[in-house]
């Protein structure tokens, strides 16, 4: 379709409860001029048939089926392959987006950003529904690489998902990320990537609405494919540290550890001795930040309480998984 600015990538894997819901945000688009590429990633429901019927109905859609389950990250890759347009966003097939998501996206991008970036909100389902805000508080501008990677680090502004963004497809073509783990394979890709990207818009206006069941996988525990992931975040975060100022590499420690924290949390004990290099990597970085206290404030009170006993000890799996049990508890009694 030539002059179509915007392509959708929207990987599916038994999402036919959801379906209708997304196809119906898709043709509510205020923003008319895109395609969206749905890739059925080895459904056994019937995903691919409530597609094809849409597609049917609207040119604009595309159905592509891989043989079989691969995960997010290659039918991701896949999409961006057919791309044509000169941006693209994604869409997680379980997620809600508002009728302006595009629109406001596409804006900047139109007066000359690499990535555009735009507010959501987590929906968690269940028998106790909520609601929170995500955590962008501010619309803002960013330039130049220390400002682009100091927000990119601190993973507030700027955080690790691709589906509140929108890319220049060429610079995300430029992505060396291979890897096809599925544990913040988002991040993995951004990293690879940021390091081009001269401007970024930030528009705090929610317009994503991020669903998580609750009780949901975010949790899971991490299997082999997924735990290669924390080495490979590592030594892109290590990356910015050499082409960095004194700050980037204080804030390349801080994500390391901001990061095992979420992976260590999520390896079973039967998996410990799978994990020593893991292990020494997020020892070093917390050791790195208790020796800076000035670096540990961007921590709560309860996590610096956590890492200090984990620098101390090495029992880094327990006291994460129990910290992140402390956390589950703190939230359903605030929330």
């Amino acid at each position: 379709m030539s002059g179509t600015s915007v392509s959708v990538i929207v990987p599916v894997f038994n999402d036919q409860e959801n379906l209708e819901n997304v196809l119906s945000d898709l043709r509510n688009q205020t923003y008319r001029d895109f395609l969206v590429y749905f890739i059925d990633d080895g459904s056994t429901d019937k995903s691919a048939s409530l597609i094809k019927r849409a597609t049917l109905r609207d040119k604009r859609f595309f159905l592509f089926s891989l043989k079989e389950n691969s995960g997010q990250a290659k039918a991701r890759k896949y999409g961006l392959n057919k791309v044509v347009t000169p941006f693209v966003t994604f869409l997680d097939a379980d997620d809600r987006v508002n009728s302006q998501w595009l629109e406001k996206m596409v804006e900047p991008l139109f007066r000359g950003t690499d990535i555009s970036v735009i507010g959501y909100d987590m929906v968690i389902t269940g028998l106790n529904p909520k609601v929170r805000n995500g955590p962008i508080d501010r619309s803002e501008v960013l330039h130049g690489h220390d400002q682009i990677m100091t927000e990119w680090l601190l993973d507030k502004q700027l955080q690790g998902f691709l589906w509140n963004k929108m890319f220049r497809t060429e610079i995300l073509r430029k992505s060396t990320n291979e890897f096809t783990f599925n544990w913040l394979e988002d991040v993995a890709w951004i990293n690879s990537i940021i390091s081009h990207v001269e401007c970024v818009t930030i528009n705090n206006s929610i317009q994503y609405h991020y669903v998580q069941a609750s009780g949901s996988s975010m949790h899971r525990r991490l299997n082999a494919n997924d735990r290669q992931s924390y080495l490979v975040l590592s030594r892109q975060f290590k990356q910015f540290s050499l082409k960095g100022s004194g700050k980037i590499k204080d804030l390349v420690d801080f994500r390391l550890v901001e990061t095992g924290l979420m992976f260590f949390a999520q390896i079973s004990f039967r998996d410990v001795f799978r994990v020593k290099k893991e292990k020494e990597v997020f020892l070093g970085a917390v050791r790195s930040l208790i020796e800076k206290p000035k670096s540990l404030h961007r921590f709560s009170a309860v996590t610096i309480i956590f890492l200090k006993i984990i620098a101390t000890t090495n029992l880094v799996v327990s006291m994460t998984r129990l910290r992140l049990r402390l956390l589950r508890i703190r939230d359903a009694i605030r929330y």
